[in-house]
């Protein structure tokens, strides 16, 4: 009787140790951020604007500030912006708050393209969330030129945007 116990416990533990590697073999496997018919609707509004306002792209990041200095940081540590990139990429973005206050991670809106279509459900099932920052690996985009806004609060109620744009190689 008892050895069938035994049994019974260590076939549990074989079942429950292979769940948890599937688990992290899906988990690190490579996700659709933004679909081929998301990327080309921003695409066409985005040449739309350009034609309208007759400018180009450059690779870049900005951060908007309000009037108050002791807005969160946010800081973007991966893509690099400085060249092209290849998918499946690595997003890490860091925040830091001042010191009297800490980062509403439940605030955090990420943002797609011109049309800023809200893409954070889609990256947060797919990252780790923390008061310092985000981190998802494995990110797949579509071939072309992408901005992604990124916006965040702390709780005294400042809050902090910022926009990147980088493009993808064949």
């Amino acid at each position: 009787m008892k050895l069938l116990k035994v049994f019974s416990a260590v076939k549990s533990l074989i079942i429950l140790t292979g769940l948890s590697v599937s688990f992290c073999l899906i988990a690190g496997e490579p996700f659709i951020l933004v679909s081929e018919e998301e990327y080309l609707l921003q695409l066409n509004q985005k040449n739309k604007q350009r034609n309208e306002m007759g400018y180009s792209m450059e690779f870049r990041s900005s951060t908007s500030f309000g009037t108050d200095r002791n807005v969160p940081l946010i800081t973007i540590k991966s893509p690099s912006i400085k060249s092209g990139l290849y998918s499946p990429i690595k997003i890490e973005i860091n925040f830091k708050a001042s010191d009297d206050a800490d980062i509403q991670v439940n605030s955090l809106k990420v943002l797609y393209g011109w049309l800023n279509l809200d893409i954070t459900d889609r990256i947060m099932k797919h990252t780790q969330l923390t008061h310092a920052g985000i981190s998802a690996e494995n990110v797949k985009l579509p071939i072309g030129e992408h901005d992604i806004t990124i916006k965040i609060r702390d709780t005294k109620g400042r809050h902090a945007e910022k926009e990147i744009s980088f493009e993808i190689l064949k």
